[in-house]
């Protein structure tokens, strides 16, 4: 019989577990493998292996559990009885209806596990971010079987699921101090960029055609209709903005896990991700309203965030605009100030070869003289606060002939690019 302890389940008990002998329960909780425990200490470590370690332990004893529980759960099921009452006649109901009724088809230890490494992202404590986010993304990606009938090991551990369970753990209210709202913050980012990793977003189906028996094998298997998973996709999106405008700070982590997910996604998912009307992406179509404000309005929050005015924007905007560029509908592009105004529509589609150069690497409008002075405000403003050097330099600077002088001037190498002479941007002005 393996050690089993009773769980705490109080806020800011990560690493702690009263030691039992109970055989079953305890005071009505139901108890925690200790090995499982035993792993969250590791986890915190500012070693990288042992962090690894324990989250390969971690995902592999939970994944024994959850193939017992279904197991259980099956034949519990097969008899007719559920939650105590006996049903005449019943049948084994789908692997899905077993999700429905017994807590999203996870094991008790799986659980609260889930729950116990997304309150601990918002740990300050050694390494408990790094390690805790390493074992929240392993276990929402781990699959089995062959990459034909592939399928995920925790099937319940959706992005839904634990989406709420950062709604829930990682909730920043008024009466904290501002340093537990920081680690909060930071907390739901960790979580945030965890599901992305995971493949939890992006992994779908399409239940057009698929019978019942069809759909049910998919859901068992941990793959969620494509019209479910745009709107947790939209509220996961949500979050990081808002957290953007909270903490300038956590804004270029924020705009790093948003320009990851969009490079995840097909041009129809991030359109429509982008717009409230995916459909309606091509330039005729966005003329019927007359206004900016109604064309803005058209669109998803984050196409709003995206083409705010040049006034307003900041290096984060830029970041992802420049990142995004190529695969932007025609819509946004039009309205989306951050972007060159020499870029070319044509039809309501970018004209590539105006857009990009060979290898897709950044030509012309991005490096004229008009342009990098457009954005001269804000570029000095990416410093102003943080001395670290802000990723969107990279991403105007990228395959270009470009050095940076001693006296802190940006000049061109050799021969002048397309679209214009080069702008001489002092970082120092």
């Amino acid at each position: 019989v393996n050690a089993m302890v009773v769980a705490t389940d109080r806020p800011g008990a990560d690493a702690e577990a009263t030691v039992s002998a109970a055989p079953a329960q305890l005071g009505g909780s139901l108890r925690v493998d200790a090995v499982v425990l035993d792993q969250f200490w590791n986890l915190a470590s500012l070693e990288p292996r042992k962090r690894e370690a324990a989250a390969t332990v971690l995902v592999e004893r939970l994944q024994h559990f959850q193939v017992e529980f279904t197991q259980t759960l099956s034949e519990k099921h097969a008899r007719g009885t559920s939650h105590g009452g006996k049903t005449k006649g019943a049948r084994i109901p789908s692997p899905v209806v077993l999700i429905e009724l017994e807590g999203n088809g996870l094991a008790h230890d799986v659980r609260y596990a889930a729950k116990r490494l997304v309150r601990g992202l918002g740990s300050a404590r050694e390494g408990a971010r790094q390690g805790f986010a390493l074992a929240l993304t392993a276990l929402m990606a781990t699959k089995t079987g062959d990459d034909g009938e592939a399928a995920f090991a925790f099937p319940g551990l959706s992005a839904e699921y634990i989406l709420g369970l950062v709604n829930t753990e990682l909730l920043v209210v008024g009466s904290m101090k501002g340093q537990e709202q920081r680690d909060f913050y930071i907390g739901q980012v960790f979580a945030c960029g965890a599901l992305v990793r995971s493949g939890r977003l992006t992994t779908h189906f399409c239940e057009k055609g698929l019978n019942d028996a069809m759909v049910a094998s998919k859901k068992n298997a941990g793959f969620v209709p494509a019209t479910e998973l745009a709107g947790t996709r939209g509220e996961v999106v949500k979050l990081l903005l808002r957290i953007t405008q909270k903490k300038t700070l956590l804004a270029q982590s924020c705009v790093e896990v948003l320009i990851s997910l969009c490079t995840q996604l097909s041009s129809p998912e991030l359109h429509e991700l982008l717009l409230r009307r995916p459909d309606a992406d091509t330039l005729e179509q966005h003329q019927t309203s007359s206004t900016r404000q109604e064309r803005m309005n058209e669109m998803h929050p984050f196409g709003q965030w995206l083409c705010v005015n040049r006034e307003k924007a900041t290096a984060e905007h830029l970041q992802v605009a420049l990142s995004l560029a190529p695969r932007l509908p025609a819509k946004l592009i039009s309205e989306c100030h951050v972007l060159p105004h020499s870029l070319v529509l044509q039809g309501g589609h970018v004209d590539m070869k105006q857009f990009m150069g060979s290898n897709e690497s950044l030509v012309g409008p991005y490096l004229s003289n008009q342009y990098l002075r457009a954005l001269a405000g804000i570029l000095k403003a990416s410093t102003q606060s943080h001395p670290r050097l802000h990723a969107v330099w990279a991403l105007l600077l990228r395959q270009q002939e470009l050095q940076i002088n001693e006296d802190g001037e940006a000049t061109q190498g050799q021969a002048e690019q397309e679209g214009g002479t080069t702008a001489h941007v002092s970082l120092t002005e």
